[in-house]
């Protein structure tokens, strides 16, 4: 199980948002879902991102839901992301089967103490592009099959099929 102090992992990227701009943080948590979501596909794994709810969950959606693949959550008005994030673990049954992303010391250091593992957010982004950059490799290397065309033998054959001899010319039927 993937825990993800979510805003941590937004502010650590190295081209992390400006949130100032109206509708930017709300991108960021798109653009990291989204990422999240891939991830999520080439790792099997379940992934649950918690946000810090004072900082704008917005006022239409559910403070707990689920979206591309993913489970969302914004802590209660008055509760921090690093108290459900600590809570979550503390309240599980099996806190060793926790992975926790979170450069914050305070998380890190608590979640430690109940037997799960963390990543560093900036570790994460790291494994992230890695994977990003590998899956680009693969499908560049791709390769078609009508794209190379026939071999030699099966060129022979079509055109001896349509009347013609391996040179191109048409031959004469007997």
């Amino acid at each position: 199980m993937l825990l993800i102090d979510g805003y941590n992992l937004i502010f650590a990227h190295p081209r992390a948002p400006d949130v100032s701009r109206p509708g930017a943080l709300e991108k960021a948590r798109d653009r990291l879902l989204r990422l999240l979501s891939e991830h999520r596909a080439w790792k099997s794994i379940r992934i649950t991102v918690v946000f810090d709810g004072r900082l704008e969950p917005p006022e239409d959606l559910p403070r707990a839901r689920r979206e591309y693949g993913i489970d969302i959550a914004f802590s209660p008005k008055g509760i921090t992301a690093d108290t459900v994030i600590v809570d979550t673990v503390a309240k599980a049954e099996h806190p060793k089967s926790f992975r926790i992303v979170s450069s914050d010391r305070a998380i890190v250091t608590a979640v430690r103490k109940l037997g799960a593992s963390t990543t560093p957010a900036l570790e994460f982004w790291g494994e992230i592009e890695t994977r990003r950059a590998k899956r680009q490799k693969e499908v560049e290397e791709e390769v078609d099959p009508r794209s190379h065309g026939l071999t030699q033998s099966e060129t022979e054959a079509w055109l001896r099929e349509f009347g013609y001899d391996e040179a191109g010319n048409p031959v004469e039927d007997e």
